[in-house]
C-alpha cells in the first residue's frame, strides 16, 4: 500500500528510520520528512541541513542522525525540527551510517570507516570486503552487516575488524539497503525486491508479495509494519 501524502511524487525515498512514534524518510532532493501517524501524512523538516540529498538516517534514544551526500553528518535532538553539523563524512560520497553505542560506522563509495570518537575522525575497516561500494550498514546484537552494490552482504562479529560473505540465496548481489528486526534481517535489492534472513539461518528467501517495484532502496520497521521505499 502506497503512503505518500505530503512527500510529492517527484521525490525518491532513499532511507527510512523510526524513533518513538516518528517515522523519518530521507529523500534525494527534498531533504527529511517525518510522519507521526504511521506514514499516512508526511511533513518536511530541513532547518539547518547543509543540503537536501539524504542518503542515511539512523536514531538512538535521544537523537536522529542524517548522512548527506558530500555534506557529512547532521544531528537533531528534537525529532528533526532542527539539524546541526555533527562530524565525519564531509566531502565524501556518503551512503550509510550505523551506530552501536561505542562506534559510528560510515559507509562510503570507497569503503567503510569506523569512528570511536563520535564521528570526529575514523579508521578504514574494509578487511574481508571485496567490493567497497558500501550501501548500508546495520547492527544486530554482536553482529554488524554491510550491504555492497555488486558483492552482496557481509557480516562482522568483531565490530568491523574482519568481514565474511553472507550471500546464499541472494539472486541479486547489488544490495541497496538492509534492515534488522530482532533476529531477522531484510535486504532490499536493485532488481529482485526484498530478501529475508533469520539471524540464525544461512539462506536468503525472497518476500515480494504485494510489491509493485523490484528496486527497493530503503526498508523501515515500526511496530508490526514493514515499510519499503522504492
Amino acid at each position: 500500500t502506497q503512503i505518500n501524502s505530503g512527500l510529492g511524487n517527484f521525490l525518491f525515498v532513499q532511507t527510512l528510520a523510526a524513533k518513538d512514534n516518528y517515522i523519518f524518510a530521507g529523500t534525494s532532493s527534498g531533504g527529511v520528512f517525518y510522519s507521526t501517524n504511521n506514514g499516512s501524512n508526511w511533513i518536511q523538516s530541513n532547518s539547518g541541513l547543509g543540503q537536501f540529498n539524504i542518503k542515511a538516517l539512523i536514531t538512538d534514544s535521544s537523537n536522529v542522525y542524517a548522512g548527506l551526500v558530500f555534506a557529512g553528518i547532521f544531528r537533531s535532538t528534537n525529532n528533526g525540527l532542527n539539524w546541526y553539523r555533527f562530524g565525519l563524512g564531509e566531502g565524501d560520497l556518503l551512503n550509510t551510517l550505523s551506530y552501536n553505542y561505542s562506534d559510528f560506522f560510515v559507509g562510503l563509495v570507497g569503503g567503510i570507516y569506523r569512528s570511536s570518537n563520535n564521528g570526529v575522525n575514523g579508521v578504514i575497516a574494509n578487511n574481508g570486503i571485496t567490493n567497497n561500494d558500501i550501501r548500508k550498514i546495520v547492527q544486530s546484537g554482536s553482529k554488524t552487516y554491510s550491504a555492497t552494490f555488486g558483492a552482496g552482504v557481509f557480516v562482522s562479529e568483531n565490530n568491523g575488524v574482519f568481514w565474511t560473505t553472507l550471500n546464499t540465496g541472494l539472486t541479486d548481489p547489488r544490495i541497496l539497503t538492509l534492515c534488522t528486526a530482532g533476529n531477522n534481517l531484510f535486504a532490499g535489492s536493485n532488481s529482485s525486491g526484498i530478501f529475508f534472513l533469520n539471524n540464525s539461518g544461512e539462506v536468503w528467501i525472497p518476500v515480494n508479495e504485494g510489491l509493485t517495484d523490484s528496486v527497493i532502496s530503503s526498508i523501515g520497521i515500526k511496530d508490526n509494519f514493514i515499510y519499503a521505499g522504492s
